[in-house]
């Protein structure tokens, strides 16, 4: 990263420059849309939802009066859809002259939404939406592609230092935004004056149901998170992430860290964030892989004013999904390991934080519970190898043990029968068996059916006391699935077969790729699958892969073991392994589901 040029350097090259800025002064929110080399329906769909959420903001939410700036940073003009830059030109978004800026074009221009929709190519449609407000934007292409920092450097610390909005929103080409979302945020913000940033719930759009096993797994993962990892968290006292797919900061909180007027000083969030990366740094280089995360902890983290990181699940927007496995794969190593990264960071400042808040006060307290709660949602994921075979270990016992009535032969017939069906329901694609292309209804009638035998059979096989449904203790989260996803969404769900099993086989599947791939630090989607790493960093990091990848591998074989040669310690068809990671699955759901219910009840009184 030392070698990046950072547009905060250099000063633009047009001797004019407060005037071209000043149609853009003061906005209530400026977007920043990161574009690489997505296609022209992505490009479409977060442009067409940013401008129906801006005219909706400025006219249903009393803001009549306000503006909004939606800033478009291509990072690398070779890398630009071709579509997608025919479109620009076409609208005349790139036609005029451009200030230079870091070797980055800039094309500043005021439109009104419906007639900016228009000229885009897209049907505008925004009458009742304030299709005839205003909005400022802001093209900007770099010649080459310099990564997704620069271009925050860009956004942040140089055209936001000009405009001074009132929120920063960041949005990643391809999702895109309710309607509703921009009123919600700003009312939170302003009922919640601690708050820095706001995370969004952010999903996919519902699988089909011949969509594909790993289209719907995607959906799964993220409802989990959203509606039982993020409620978790926040109960905890930290929210770990704010999303660089959908999330808004207050400018305040990023310029100076709560000290209006002094510009971007040392110790500013936005400072620490832009100048964090060192390439001599192996944490460092893993830490960036998820600028999202970095960016978060150094407005808790940094000085001045206290602040908090929140999450709405009020306000929704649907991202897109990686279509392939192979993406999948190199997406989730980017996130796991700068996640563990960010988690080994923040152990680091814990003695220097406590020491700074008072061993004995409220805030150290917090932060120390915060972390706990990271620490036990890192040790699920670290574990998933040895729960998932735990809980076959548990279906072994039962369908092995020796029934003497003909009654529990019969069950266990069902039992098993229903396990084969789902298993040939599972939705592994559209070229999968032949059996699995039933119409819809057909298909997830029957899915209904066979989960609803394989719960009879589990209740009926297993012996009969209140410890043992300590299986069923995780099922807490489906309250919490049904209060925060919208309509459909539990539907979605459903319509995959034998979920934790499932859940849980890709869960151990991506942590082996990530791990194995731990001293891989390139950006891995959208084809970028090759970084420049000093051979000292590179050696350094390759280390850790082998301590790290060998340390889970034999712990989770040593728990596998556990759970097929021990019995559990309240039930003799359970196994220690289960019994304790099904407890803690309860736990966090529990905890997530009274933070949901929290929140419910507070914005009935507000």
């Amino acid at each position: 990263m030392s070698a990046t040029i950072f547009a905060s350097d250099v000063p633009l090259s047009l001797p004019a420059e407060e005037q071209c800025w000043r149609p853009f002064r003061e906005p209530t929110y400026a977007f920043c849309v990161t574009l690489y080399n997505e296609g022209l329906p992505a490009f479409e769909a977060t442009i067409r939802s940013l401008l129906s959420a801006v005219g909706h903001f400025h006219r249903q939410w009393g803001r009549e009066s306000g503006f909004s700036v939606i800033c478009v940073i291509a990072d690398g003009r070779d890398q630009l859809d071709p579509r997608v830059a025919a479109v620009l030109r076409s609208a005349g978004l790139t036609a005029t002259a451009a200030m230079v800026l870091a070797g980055a074009e800039v094309y500043p221009s005021v439109r009104k939404t419906g007639e900016l929709l228009s000229s885009l190519g897209m049907d505008p449609g925004l009458e009742d939406e304030g299709g005839s407000k205003r909005v400022g934007l802001v093209v900007v292409v770099k010649d080459r592609n310099l990564g997704k920092l620069q271009s925050h450097d860009l956004f942040f610390a140089t055209i936001c230092r000009q405009l001074q909005p009132t929120y920063c929103f960041q949005i990643d080409c391809g999702t895109a935004l309710e309607p509703d979302v921009l009123g919600k945020l700003a009312a939170r913000m302003e009922r919640s004056p601690d708050v820095a940033a706001l995370a969004l719930r952010i999903l996919p759009a519902a699988p089909q149901p011949d969509d594909g096993l790993v289209v719907s797994w995607q959906y799964v993962d993220f409802a989990l998170q959203k509606s039982i990892g993020w409620p978790f968290e926040m109960a905890c006292g930290y929210l770990s992430v704010v999303p660089g797919q959908a999330s808004v900061y207050r400018w305040n909180a990023l310029e100076s860290g709560g000290s209006l007027g002094q510009g971007l000083s040392d110790d500013a969030p936005l400072q620490a964030y832009l100048r964090g990366a060192e390439t001599s740094n192996p944490l460092a280089r893993l830490m960036f892989l998820a600028e999202d995360r970095v960016i978060g902890s150094h407005l808790v983290m940094g000085g001045g004013r206290r602040w908090q990181l929140g999450y709405a699940p009020e306000a929704g927007a649907t991202t897109d999904s990686c279509p392939t496995l192979a993406e999948l794969l190199r997406q989730r190593r980017r996130w796991r390991n700068s996640a563990l990264a960010c988690l080994v960071s923040l152990f680091g400042q814990w003695r220097r934080y406590l020491a700074r808040q008072g061993w004995n006060g409220r805030r150290g307290w917090m932060f120390s519970a915060a972390l706990a709660g990271q620490l036990l949602l890192a040790l699920k994921g670290f574990f998933a190898p040895a729960q998932l075979l735990g809980l076959v270990a548990v279906l072994v016992s039962m369908l092995s043990a020796v029934r003497i009535a003909p009654a529990f032969g019969l069950i266990r017939g069902i039992f098993v029968a229903a396990l084969v069906g789902q298993l040939i329901l599972l939705p592994v694609g559209r070229t999968a068996w032949r059996l699995t292309n039933l119409p819809g209804r057909v298909r997830r009638a029957a899915q209904l059916l066979t989960s609803g035998l394989l719960l009879g059979g589990l209740l009926l096989l297993l012996p009969i006391n209140a410890v043992a449904l300590l299986l069923l203790a995780p099922a807490a989260a489906l309250i919490s699935l049904r209060l925060t996803l919208p309509a459909g969404g539990i539907a979605a769900i459903a319509d995959i077969p034998l979920l934790p099993f499932v859940y849980l086989g890709m869960e151990s599947v991506l942590s082996a790729y990530s791990w194995w791939n731990f001293n891989d630090v390139s950006w891995g989607t959208k084809g970028i699958r090759r970084t420049h790493t000093d051979s000292q960093v590179a050696r350094r990091l390759q280390h850790w892969r082998n301590r790290w990848f060998s340390g889970w591998v034999m712990t989770n074989s040593v728990l596998a073991i556990t759970a097929f040669c021990v019995r559990g310690a309240v039930s003799s068809a359970l196994n220690p392994v289960t019994e304790v990671l099904c407890l803690a699955d309860g736990m966090i759901a529990m905890l997530g589901l009274l933070c949901v219910l929290g929140r419910r009840w507070w914005r009935r009184y507000e």
